[in-house]
Formats: C-alpha cells, structure tokens, sequence
C-alpha cells in the first residue's frame, strides 16, 4: 500500500512540474497579452507628466510593444531589487537606462545598446571647480543610487565614504541638502536636472567619470532580447531617431 501511494505521488508530482513548466519569455508575454516593464522615474527616459508615463525608453518600448501586438504595462521598481524582480518573473525587462557593463551581464542578458550615456560629478555650484579629478574628491562625502553603475563606479575607485540612496534624484537631493558633498549620477539626468533654471540650480555639473552605453535588460538568454535587438534595426532611421532627437540623446 504504501508502495503505491509512493508511485501515486510521484506520478502527481510529475504531472504538477509538467503544467507548471514556462514558455520562453517570447510566449508568455504573447500569451499574456502584455510586457511587463520595469522602470524607474528617470528624466528623460522614465518619467510622469500628469500622472501618465512618458520619456525616451517609454515611447521606445511602447512602440516595441506596439510591433509585437501586445500592451506595454509599466511597473516602478526599486533599482536594487531589478534583478530579483526579473529572475522571479515579475517583469519582463528593464527598459530604463540600463548601463552595459560586465557585472551586469554575468548571469542576465541585455539588448545591443542603443543610445550613449557615463557617470558625472555633481556638486554645489560655488565649490565644484575646485576638484578636476577622481583623486583630488577622494575623501569628500558621496551620495549614489544603490544598485547602479554609479555604485559600481565608486566600488572600483575604492571610495570608502559613500551613502547609498533609493534613487538618483535622492542622491541629488543629499547633496543639495548637505547631507552628502557631491553624486554621482547617469549625466543623462544631470543634463537635464542640474544647473541654472532646471530643478537643481544650486548644484552644478564636474568631471566626469566614465563613457558608456544603454541596453535594456533581460532574464538570461531570454528570446526577447533578439526581438527587440531585430526592433531597433527596423526603426534605426526612422523613429529612433526621432525620439532622440526629441529627447536630446546620443544614438549608439
């Protein structure tokens, strides 16, 4: 009896792994209708005018939505926790400034870079010119957002005084508040953030600290990865092009 009811389990267990096995990535969001994106509020890729979604990467991943037949559902993420999210299957991609660099590339996949951004030095505007380089602001207070290229920035030059925040924009607001003598951040958002007129007047534009690409992101050797690579070369000289116009974006 007891033999048997072993076979039986097993045989229910069986069953149970089969109906749980997933498409690729490619199907589940066809079957589902939509891709889930993950974002996060960042001018001017990722940011909320009227309450609504919109920038650069929203209207890009929209239109690859569009191509696709699906809806595109975007989801605010705690940058940190993208990896997370990903690998349980909470969103599909990341489609918000993501930095090409190696750690990220390990154990996710991510799409052929489509457009240029780097990490800059923000300070207050009355001191800033007094640091030219990396060595000479070694010592100062620093303020980055945790998970971020800029984190990874401050791990390889060996800094030891660094306060992680949630996002770019509190990483900003340390350092206009004191709480933190410089950030660093993505200078796509500083060039539109920092300076005389825009958000954060006080605070001025340094040096900068590294030159790289955007890709959006993906579960390891996810099939969407290609279809969107397969997207940017039928738009390269049409839409991609408009919409980096549009922003005011550097294409790969």
């Amino acid at each position: 009896m007891k033999k048997l009811l072993a076979v039986l389990l097993c045989v229910i267990m069986l069953f149970t792994f089969a109906g749980c096995k997933r498409g690729t990535d490619l199907e589940e969001v066809m079957d589902a209708g939509k891709i889930v994106i993950g974002i996060t509020d960042y001018e001017p890729l990722n940011y909320k005018v009227d309450g609504e979604w919109t920038g650069f990467d929203t209207e890009l991943a929209r239109l690859f939505a569009k191509k696709l037949g699906v809806k595109a559902e975007f989801v605010e993420i705690d940058w940190k926790d993208k990896y997370d999210l990903l690998d349980e299957y909470e969103i599909d991609c990341v489609w918000n400034g993501m930095t090409v660099i190696y750690e990220y590339q390990v154990n996710h996949t991510m799409s052929n870079p489509y457009i240029y951004c780097g990490q800059i030095l923000v300070m207050q505007a009355d001191v800033v010119d007094n640091y030219e380089n990396g060595y000479d602001v070694r010592k100062l207070k620093f303020a980055v957002e945790e998970g971020s290229a800029a984190d990874a920035c401050m791990f390889r030059e060996g800094y030891e005084n660094v306060t992680k925040t949630l996002t770019q924009y509190d990483a900003l607001d340390a350092v206009a508040s004191g709480k933190a003598d410089c950030a660093v951040v993505d200078n796509i958002l500083a060039t539109r953030l920092v300076g005389k007129g825009k958000k954060y007047e006080n605070l001025s534009l340094g040096f900068d600290y590294s030159s790289e690409t955007v890709a959006v992101g993906f579960r390891k050797d996810s099939d969407l990865a290609e279809k969107v690579n397969e997207f940017f070369e039928e738009i390269r000289d049409t839409e991609l092009i408009d919409l980096a116009n549009k922003y005011g974006l550097t294409l790969c």
